[in-house]
Formats: structure tokens, sequence, C-alpha cells
């Protein structure tokens, strides 16, 4: 832990079959037990799970503000057409849902967004990627509102775009992945309380963005020399903007302090049926964290995703499935 900011963290398991279920609790408690304004933001690859479902679309009824982000089939990390067809069904109840239930989120203050990352951006690509992200912004007025970021640092971005537009990055390659474009396969959990979401409207989120991008582009243009090293110690990772997060939490009045509430989860599980019911699973569950890297990668995955108003445009990036491969995901959904 770093003076002033205390850092805990806990490693959690699912044994597999009916032993215990530490990583579903955890998750479920931090779901149902956010307080109203809080943010939870959930990358995953695998979607399936009515229970995680339901358990966010409650977080959004008590007024939390919650992002899905989910891949298109051509963007998933595993071509299974059983978890694409039930990811694609889940997805679809939940934008019925957030319709229907419109006048309860907006009097809890609410909000639930579902995002399909659907990148074409190869790899390495760190400008085309941070172009992604001002393009998103530029086009969602709702993530401008949630993220409420200062006018300094839109114009810090623009001058980092304008400054890396030149930057030949290392071609994507075939010795890390088979693509050339990203697929997810992260399974990550970010909780901020709405306190602690404040944090977003410091002006040198500007400044932290750049130390991250210069920090990618150098790790993107290592690559293959980390490819045929793959026995070595790592470097350890820069720790952007750790000052100014602490700079941002001493200055707050202590009654807001002991409301500034940061989680992350990370590890093997997925937010479909069988994580959560078969499969061993491993979590790290980490609390006060005080690096802004996970929010920087997040904003990245939300500036490659096309955020989806209604079933139409769902139906673009996850096309229905004819009947017998939906009968088939229906029998074995355990099994996705």
């Amino acid at each position: 832990a770093q003076a002033g900011w205390p850092l805990r963290a806990v490693g959690v398991h699912n044994g597999s079959g009916y032993l215990p279920k530490d990583v579903n609790v955890a998750k479920a408690v931090l779901y149902t037990l956010m307080p109203a304004g809080s943010v939870i933001m959930v990358p995953d690859s695998f979607w399936n799970s009515e229970f995680w479902g339901a358990a966010l679309f409650g977080a959004a009824l008590r007024g939390a503000r919650v992002l899905v982000i989910a891949p298109s089939y051509r963007s998933n990390s595993v071509d299974v057409f059983g978890t694409q067809l039930l990811t694609r069904e889940l997805l679809a109840r939940m934008l019925d849902a957030r319709t229907r239930f419109a006048p309860a989120l907006a009097a809890a203050g609410g909000l639930l967004q579902i995002g399909i990352y659907d990148s074409r951006i190869p790899t390495t690509d760190i400008p085309a990627k941070l172009t992604a992200v001002q393009e998103t912004f530029a086009a969602e007025p709702w993530l401008r509102e949630l993220f409420g970021f200062d006018p300094h640092v839109y114009e810090e971005l623009d001058r980092l775009r304008a400054y890396i537009a030149n930057v030949r990055t290392a071609p994507a390659g075939r010795d890390f992945e088979r693509a050339p474009a990203t697929k997810i396969h992260l399974k990550a959990n970010l909780f901020a309380s709405r306190e602690a979401w404040t944090m977003m409207r410091l002006p040198s989120w500007g400044e932290m963005t750049w130390a991250f991008v210069s920090q990618r582009i150098v790790q993107v243009q290592d690559r293959p020399l980390a490819a045929n090293a793959v026995d070595g110690v790592a470097e350890p990772t820069l720790d952007v903007g750790a000052s100014e997060v602490q700079r941002w939490y001493a200055s707050l009045a202590p009654a807001a302090r002991e409301r500034v509430v940061f989680y992350a989860v990370m590890g093997s599980q997925n937010q479909n049926a069988r994580s959560m019911v078969m499969d061993a699973e491993d979590a790290l569950v980490v609390a006060q964290w005080p690096s802004v890297i996970p929010y920087i990668d997040v904003v990245s995955l939300i500036g490659q995703s096309a955020w989806i108003a209604d079933q139409e445009e769902l139906d673009l990036l996850l096309p229905p499935m004819g009947p017998l491969r939906t009968w088939i995901s229906h029998r074995a959904r355990l099994a996705y």
C-alpha cells in the first residue's frame, strides 16, 4: 500500500461442481450493495448468465450507472455458436428491460448501457485506438456526461492525437495472436462509488493519458523482443497517475473520503452460466486501487465499442441464428 492510501487484495475461488463458490459471492455482494451513483463497468467475452444480467440491471434500478461490454461475433475470443447465441439473447433481454423500466431508471438516476466491441483496429495501432475513443465520446453525449472530463482533457487528447498521428508502430504479426485485430478475452469488473468517480473530473487526465499512451507505444514496439524472451522477468509497469490520485484523495473532505470506494475484480470467471455453476475459477479482488491504468484501459474498450440503442442495432452486430442452433444452445446452455 502507498502512504495515505490503504490497498487491500484477496484471492477468491470457485470450486468445481458443488464446491464453494466464493467468486460468485464476491461479485454478487458488489453488484447488489454498491450505493446509488456508483459506476460499474464490466467488459467480458461471455455473457449468458441471467443471474448476473439481473443483478446488474437491479443495480441500475437502484441508481448505479452500469456499462456492459460484450464482443461481436467476429471479435469474440471463442468462435462457439452456443456462447454467441446465448449472449445475444441475454443482451436483448437487458435492452428490453431498459426500455420497459425507463421511467424507473430515470427516477433513480440509474443508467444501463450495452456496448458491443467490434474493433477492426490492429492490435498495435495505438494512434487509431486514441482516435476511436475521441470519435465515440463525440458521438455519445451520455459518455461525456458520465465521465465529466474537464474540457482541458479533450484539448490534450487532440494534441496527443496530432503528436502520434505519424507514429509507425510495429506490425501486429502472429507471435501473440492469430488475428491482427484485438478480440475480447478480458474478464474484469470495475466499481467506483459516486464520491470515487469524482476522480474523473481531474484536469490532469490528459497528461495521464499522454504517459499511458507513450508507455503503450513502447510496449508494442518491443513486442518482438518480448515474444522471444517469454521466460524473462517483465519490467514493472509505470504507475501512471499515482501522485495525481493521491493529491485528489487528500483534497477531499473527511466525510467524502469515507465514501470513496474502489473495487476491481479480475480473474478467470466469465459472465456465463458454466463459469458460475460448474467450472473452477479464480479471481483477485482489489480494494482502494490507487492506479488509474484500469480506467484508461476500459476507456479504450469503450471507444472501440458500438453503444446499442435498440434491438435493430444489436441485430447488426449479433445477428439472429437459425432454429437448429437455437435449439442446441438452449438444451446445452450450461455447457456454454
